[in-house]
């Protein structure tokens, strides 16, 4: 019996070694993830090891998924991913990097529907809400050139992936997040990012002409994402883009929501398609921008010139008016 009890605590002891051992390196880890630095096939024997004591431990899984994606085993990432997801169907972070797995070869549709689960399980990733915009911006626009009979190819999307995990819980819904990122920008430099942050800019703030150019880049996208969002009748992400105080004059905003989600919907297919994008004034941390806007469904199509004011807010550029113009024969 004395042999079994010390055995049992060399076990324990070995165990507690093992961990506190790999939570010291995890940061380094992650710092190789991030710089593309340090031997990869060495870390993945490191995390083997702490996964031989806890095999079911989500950090170490999710980090072994990631090295196994910078030693380019895709195949076997992309399995751990799925696994990871059926043990944590809560957790965010595999929903997101398996979407970008499956981006890479082409699987927009199954990515699509994997970001939307990160997204119902976690509504405060910053990455997750880019992601998916790059996705509804790339699918809209290539269903909106098959339309018009476009001899085009696929745009090209490469979503950002996690390195780490976010502190806060699954349920945690206190921040909403950016949606505003280029749709086809490729990362140079891949960065662990867990929560949105909460920053606005300040409307006394001078401001220069390049941060006037970063501006006007980033209402285009955020009409860009709209249209697209709308295009893919994804309703949840279509009200992501309008102010929390818009609402039609006359209206509600609990009436127009519940309207927008019937037109949106009973349509077979719609495509949504801006042109002459054309900011009239920025100032203030407002805009106001007109364009056209293609509208064609399944059983109706037009086109309308269209006025938009926006307002940045701490979740990025938002849609405050809305108002047609003219129509367009």
């Amino acid at each position: 019996m004395m042999r079994l009890r010390a055995f049992l605590c060399c076990c324990v002891v070995s165990a507690c070694w093992v961990g506190s051992a790999f939570a010291d390196d995890r940061q380094s880890i992650q710092t190789q993830l991030q710089t593309g630095h340090g031997d990869t096939t060495k870390r993945l024997q490191e995390v083997d090891v702490f996964l031989q004591q806890s095999p079911a431990d989500f950090d170490a899984l999710f980090l072994k998924a990631r090295l196994l994606e910078e030693n380019n085993e895709m195949a076997k990432a992309e399995a751990l991913y799925r696994k990871i997801i059926s043990a944590h169907p809560k957790r965010p972070e595999p929903y997101n990097n398996l979407a970008s797995l499956l981006v890479s070869n082409g699987k927009l549709s199954e990515a699509q529907a994997l970001l939307e689960k990160a997204i119902r399980t976690h509504p405060s990733y910053a990455t997750i809400y880019d992601n998916l915009t790059k996705i509804y911006v790339t699918m809209a626009r290539d269903s909106y050139g098959k339309a018009l009979q476009l001899d085009e190819t696929s745009s090209q999307v490469s979503l950002v992936s996690l390195n780490s995990v976010s502190q806060l819980a699954p349920e945690q819904t206190t921040i909403k997040s950016n949606i505003i990122a280029k749709p086809t920008t490729i990362p140079t430099e891949k960065k662990a990012e867990s929560i949105a942050p909460n920053v606005l800019a300040n409307p006394k703030q001078k401001i220069t002409p390049t941060q006037a150019l970063q501006d006007r880049n980033e209402i285009i996208t955020t009409l860009e994402g709209w249209a697209a969002a709308w295009s893919e009748q994804a309703t949840d992400v279509y009200f992501i883009f309008y102010a929390d105080d818009y609402h039609p004059p006359g209206q509600s905003r609990i009436a127009w929501k519940k309207e927008r989600r019937v037109r949106l919907n009973k349509p077979r297919w719609i495509q949504i398609g801006l042109k002459g994008i054309d900011i009239k004034s920025l100032k203030d941390n407002e805009a106001k921008v007109e364009l056209v806007q293609e509208y064609r469904a399944s059983n109706y199509q037009d086109k309308t010139r269209k006025q938009f004011k926006l307002r940045q807010t701490t979740d990025g550029w938002r849609i405050v008016e809305e108002r047609n113009l003219a129509k367009i024969n």
